[in-house]
């Protein structure tokens, strides 16, 4: 049997993303640390600044973040890693030196392998990598791009008799720790014969060979894809590989399947990350990713983690530099990042976090009120509902009791908002134009409201599906198949039995060339496998429509089908 619900989409060629009410009395702050979040973390400086907010960071690295925050020399830092104490590789002691501080999740990405390979001029796209092979790379072991296990891991393609060149970072890095944690956690033979240590470090080893060692995220990206660089092979966060439109390495998961570090498999990952939950522990809200590296989920990419924000939490006799100005512009700048900031980071290469995390991070903007009572958390206590581009859909089929039906929440909204064009991701080159000379606006917004309720003890299972049509605005027409969705099962609020699925990612054709969006009928939103899924569950999904740039601007409406299919 079957249940149908349709929606509108609608969205505004040229809208904007609306920002919470904030509190008053802001001051000038002042920010260091991760390369590898910055791109998520600039965007959100920029919004921040349209409704009159200050806040200057600057990607020095997380080691050096880290650094000045514990001297006092900057308001908040943000790093990929805690403080750890003494660096293995340059001995320098990486504490807070007594300043009072929380961390707090902000963005979760993948440590992405960027690289150049020409054949004939053209560039490899479909590179895939094994971890073991990576280890090798990294620790001067494997020097060639035609070497055996290369080959091995591409099916039996062979590539050119070209060196390998590895572009490592030269400043302390979150992307250095992501990389030789996995490293020493997972090949730690190969990692201490090279480097002489048995644990992570933010520093790489002193290069050796062919290897470059570069300052920032940015420094690392723009050697790897140099002219000069044929060969090259580097790692940092997907959003730069994404932004500078260049191909990363597809990894090889415990499942066996080889997965780049989108949204969908980043999030796939992280859920096999350990949270520390004890509100007590000094490391509260910081991650273990031990289990993530060995994920058996087979949409899992490997090197997924996090980014936190290290925000003061002194008062002012034991926090010299803040005061009620600056702590108010952090709240309500990291209010909006864990709030209506999450909505853009897919499209910049990141993934959203999830709910529970978003939740403690409004916990831990708490503790500047704290600190200083007159901080006004009016516009920082949790995600509003956003002002937008409305999708709204009422199920007319009421539950009945021994039955599966499809529910969609009266008043349920969508907010297709534009991505800022001057971000990265903000105006990605079309993929199916060959030139490269075309590109795409790209709007982004979350579906909600939507739940499966089934009551039938005896045969619970279902699969719900959506498809899109294309989207029109008086006489232009933009083809379905450039809307995509990352789907999420929404726990908080769900009692469902067994083993309920969020369905795949579906990309938006714009953004590759060989997909076909929601455009084609069967994408799945949500299952339950038979015997599973007896209660509610309710599902969601981070979507996302590029459009060409020449389209003119006005309302775009679509409709969205929902189709709940059962035994």
């Amino acid at each position: 049997m079957a249940s149908v619900v349709t929606l509108v989409l609608v969205v505004a060629a040229g809208a904007t993303a609306s920002l919470p009410a904030w509190g008053a009395n802001h001051a000038r702050i002042t920010g260091t640390g991760s390369s590898w979040a910055a791109n998520g973390i600039n965007q959100w400086v920029a919004d921040s600044a349209r409704q009159g907010m200050q806040v200057d960071y600057t990607p020095t690295g997380s080691s050096t973040g880290r650094k000045d925050f514990a001297a006092t020399a900057v308001d908040f830092a943000v790093s990929d890693i805690p403080f750890q104490g003494t660096d293995p590789v340059t001995g320098q002691i990486d504490t807070n030196q007594g300043r009072p501080f929380a961390y707090l999740p902000i963005v979760a990405g993948g440590t992405s392998f960027p690289y150049q390979i020409r054949v004939n001029g053209t560039l490899v796209r479909d590179l895939r990598l094994s971890g073991r092979t990576l280890a090798k790379i990294f620790t001067n072991q494997i020097t060639n791009w035609n070497d055996p296990a290369i080959t091995a891991d591409n099916g039996g393609r062979v590539l050119p008799a070209l060196d390998i060149i590895p572009v490592v970072h030269a400043e302390g890095s979150g992307a250095t720790w992501q990389l030789t944690a996995y490293l020493a956690s997972q090949f730690p033979a190969d990692w201490s014969a090279f480097s002489g240590l048995s644990r992570a470090t933010s520093y790489f080893p002193p290069v050796q060979g062919r290897a470059i060692a570069r300052n920032g995220s940015d420094g690392v990206m723009n050697t790897v894809s140099a002219g000069s660089s044929n060969g090259a092979i580097g790692y940092d966060e997907y959003s730069y590989a994404l932004a500078a439109n260049y191909p990363v390495a597809n990894v090889q998961n415990a499942a066996g399947q080889f997965t780049a570090p989108t949204a969908g498999n980043v999030t796939a990952a992280l859920t096999r990350a350990t949270i520390d939950a004890d509100p007590a522990s000094p490391t509260y809200l910081t991650a273990n990713l031990s289990q993530v590296y060995t994920s058996p989920d087979a949409r899992a990419y490997p090197l997924s983690s996090y980014s936190y924000a290290i925000i003061p939490t002194g008062t002012n006799n034991q926090d010299s530099r803040m005061n009620t100005g600056k702590r108010q512009t952090l709240a309500d700048f990291l209010a909006y990042g864990l709030c209506g900031g999450q909505r853009s980071l897919s499209v910049a290469g990141y993934a959203p976090l999830p709910a529970n995390l978003v939740r403690a991070g409004f916990e831990q903007i708490r503790r500047l009120q704290t600190a200083d009572p007159a901080v006004d958390l009016t516009g920082a206590t949790s995600c509003p509902v956003a002002a937008g581009v409305l999708l709204n859909g009422d199920n007319q089929t009421a539950p009945y009791q021994g039955a599966v039906t499809l529910q969609v929440a009266g008043g349920t909204a969508v907010h297709l908002l534009q991505t800022d064009p001057g971000a990265p991701g903000g105006h990605p080159a079309q993929a199916t134009d060959p030139t490269g000379h075309r590109h795409a606006w790209v709007f982004t917004g979350t579906l909600t409201g939507i739940a499966v309720s089934d009551t039938r003890p005896d045969q619970p299972g279902w699969t719900l599906t959506g498809q899109a049509t294309d989207f029109v605005a008086g006489a232009t027409t933009v083809s379905g198949a450039n809307l995509g969705w990352i789907p999420e099962l929404v726990t908080s609020t769900s009692d469902a039995e067994g083993t309920p699925v969020a369905g795949p990612v579906v990309l938006p054709r714009m953004q590759v060339a060989t997909a076909n969006g929601l455009a084609e009928p069967g994408n799945t939103l949500a299952s339950a496998p038979p015997g599973s899924g007896l209660g509610i569950q309710n599902v969601s999904a981070a979507m996302a429509l590029w459009i060409p740039d020449t389209a003119p601007t006005g309302t775009y409406t679509s409709t969205l089908t929902l189709t709940l299919i059962s035994p």
